[in-house]
C-alpha cells in the first residue's frame, strides 16, 4: 500500500493511526525495511491511496535491459522472452489462473544502444526475488551470445585516415 509517499504493509488500524510496516524507505527497491511509520487515519481523506493487493496478489512488472545497435535485436527480444517464461514457470504452475499472461516486449531508441522492456505478471509480495532472477537470467544470456552485448554510456573514439574516405 502506498499512502503519500509512504509504502507499507498494514500491520494495525486503530482509530486515530495507521501502522505500517515499512517498505523502501531506507533502501532502493521494495522491500521491508524493518521499521514501522505510524499515520493519522486522517491521511486518507486528504492524500492518495494506493493499494497493491486490492483485488488480488498480482501485479504487471518489468524488466529493461539496453543492448547495443549492433546488437541483434530479435534475438535480445527472444532471450527477455524465453528468461521471463523460464524464471516465471514454477510460480505459474502454484498459480496458473493468475499468471497465465505472456511477457511482451516494448522496445525503445536511446542514446547508447536500445532499450528492451520486458513485461509480465508478477506476484506482488516476491516481487523483488523475480525481477532479480530474471534480471540475472536476461544478463547470462545476453553475454554468451555472440551477436549480443548490453550497452552502457561511453565514449568511443574512432581514428580514420584521411586518404581513406
Amino acid at each position: 500500500m502506498i499512502i503519500s509517499d509512504v509504502k507499507g504493509d498494514i500491520k494495525d488500524i486503530t482509530l486515530t493511526h495507521i501502522f505500517l510496516n515499512e517498505i523502501g524507505g531506507t533502501i532502493d527497491g521494495e522491500e521491508k525495511s524493518g521499521r514501522t511509520v505510524m499515520l493519522p487515519t486522517s491521511i486518507i481523506f486528504d492524500e492518495e491511496v494506493i493499494n497493491y493487493t486490492e483485488k488480488d496478489e498480482y501485479i504487471l512488472d518489468d524488466v529493461t535491459v539496453a543492448i547495443t545497435y549492433e546488437s541483434n535485436l530479435e534475438k535480445a527480444e527472444k532471450i527477455t522472452i524465453e528468461s521471463v517464461k523460464k524464471i516465471m514457470l514454477p510460480y505459474k504452475l502454484d498459480h496458473p489462473k493468475k499468471l497465465n499472461q505472456e511477457p511482451h516486449n516494448r522496445i525503445k531508441f536511446k542514446d547508447s544502444g536500445v532499450d528492451i522492456t520486458i513485461r509480465y505478471k508478477s506476484i506482488v509480495r516476491k516481487r523483488n526475488q523475480i525481477t532479480t532472477e530474471i534480471t540475472r537470467e536476461i544478463f547470462n544470456r545476453i553475454r554468451r551470445e555472440k551477436n549480443g552485448e548490453i550497452a552502457y554510456p561511453h565514449t568511443e573514439v574512432v581514428f580514420r585516415n584521411k586518404n581513406n574516405k
